[in-house]
C-alpha cells in the first residue's frame, strides 16, 4: 500500500511541474534555463543575427546554398528563442534567399551573449535544412 502511494505522489508531483512549466511558457515567461520564444524583430536577436552574419563566411563551405555566389544574398530570421542561462543563449534558425530565387536555404546557429559584459559569440553552427522546413 505505501509502495502505491509513493508512485501515486511522484505522478501527481510530474503532473503539477509539467503544468506549472507549460503556464509560465504559456504568459510568456522564462524558466530559467528553458527556451523561451522570442519576436524575430527583437533587438537581441537582430544582434545575435549580425553576429552569424559576421562570422558565417568561415563556415560557409559546410553550407552548400553558398554555391549560387550571388552578391545579393539576404539573410532573415525564420524563428527565435532564447535561454537564460550565466548569460542568454539565443537559438537562431535563419534563412538565406536570394531576390531572384527566394529561398535557397536555412540553417541553425546558436549566439551566447555574456552575463558581465555583454559580448555576443556564435557558439554552435547548425547543420543545413531545406527551405520546405519553414512552415514544418
Amino acid at each position: 500500500m505505501m509502495q502505491i502511494l509513493k508512485i501515486f505522489l511522484l505522478v501527481v508531483l510530474c503532473v503539477a511541474s509539467s503544468t506549472s512549466a507549460k503556464t509560465l511558457r504559456h504568459r510568456g515567461l522564462a524558466l530559467l534555463g528553458g527556451f523561451t520564444e522570442v519576436d524575430p524583430n527583437d533587438e537581441m536577436a537582430l544582434k545575435a543575427k549580425q553576429m552569424v552574419e559576421f562570422y558565417l563566411m568561415e563556415y560557409a563551405h559546410t553550407y552548400t546554398f553558398f554555391q549560387y555566389n550571388c552578391p545579393d544574398i539576404e539573410y532573415s530570421i525564420v524563428s527565435c528563442e532564447k535561454q537564460v542561462v550565466q548569460g542568454t543563449n539565443y537559438k537562431l534558425v535563419i534563412q538565406v534567399s536570394t531576390p531572384d530565387m527566394g529561398c535557397v536555404g536555412l540553417f541553425d546557429a546558436m549566439v551566447h551573449q555574456n552575463l558581465e559584459d555583454g559580448a555576443m559569440s556564435v557558439t554552435e553552427w547548425g547543420d543545413e535544412l531545406e527551405c520546405d522546413k519553414i512552415n514544418s
